[in-house]
């Protein structure tokens, strides 16, 4: 057991289910206390905002190895473009 815990896997595995955890309860939670709109919203909006920065962290890494950091940059100012713009057409009425 402690080959498997020091290597990579067994531990990816153990963090893993402690940060899959947190999705149970927040998931759980709410058929037991009633939470207005507002508090959902944000709530939601902060949980969105920590998983966009997990990912976004986690693939710098990655992209400034494979190309530059000026790759990088435009690759998420037109990620970021995209993103807005397609906002804004699920926004329009025929959607």
């Amino acid at each position: 057991m402690d080959n498997f815990l020091n290597e990579g896997f067994g531990q990816s595995i153990i963090l893993s289910a402690i940060v899959s955890s947190a999705f149970l309860i927040g998931s759980v939670a709410p058929m037991f206390i009633k939470f207005s709109s507002r508090v959902k919203a944000n709530i939601t909006s902060f949980a969105s905002g920590i998983f966009f920065s997990a990912i976004a962290f986690s693939l710098v890494d990655n992209a400034i190895r494979v190309g530059s950091i000026y790759d990088m940059a435009i690759g998420f100012i037109v990620g970021t473009v995209l993103f807005g713009m397609a906002e804004k057409v699920q926004a329009w009425p025929i959607f």
